[in-house]
């Protein structure tokens, strides 16, 4: 049998075939328990996935609050409470992104637009004086020769 976690892919030779063996046992136990519980979960939440489902289908973002809202009235009663446990901690880490922490970026994005914008106007200007000295060069030869 093909070894999981053995010495192909680690490189290691100092285990034994035998406790390779055990390692990838493990491992793959551990994997299927957790996709067992996985799927228990989602199957045992499957209208509260639905119902997210439909309303991010029309909405397509929904912020903590609303998503609160969905999940605690699609949970049984003794949820619940882990529910607003869970949402307390969230609305504590919440990163608060208000007009004034946004308005200075937008300035600053003004800004470098802007600058850019009058630096490719000197660009063009410089190239157009360069354009027009040569006319005017070319315009004194033809007069000279004349």
């Amino acid at each position: 049998s093909q070894v999981f976690l053995g010495r192909d892919i680690s490189q290691q030779d100092n285990i034994s075939e035998e406790t390779a063996k055990l390692i990838d046992q493990e491992t793959r136990n551990i994997i299927i328990k957790a996709h067992d519980k996985a799927k228990e979960i989602l199957t045992k939440k499957r209208n509260l996935l639905d119902t997210l489902s439909l309303e991010l289908l029309e909405k397509e973002t929904l912020n903590a609050e609303e998503l609160y809202k969905i999940i605690l009235n699609n949970v049984i009663d003794k949820e619940k409470d882990f529910v607003q446990k869970k949402f307390e901690k969230v609305k504590e880490m919440k990163i608060d992104i208000s007009q004034k922490e946004i308005l200075p970026i937008k300035e600053e994005i003004a800004e470098s637009k802007i600058s850019g914008d009058q630096t490719a106007k000197k660009e063009n200007s410089s190239k157009k004086t360069e354009t027009d000295d040569s006319v005017s060069k070319d315009q004194n030869k033809k007069d000279t020769k004349r």
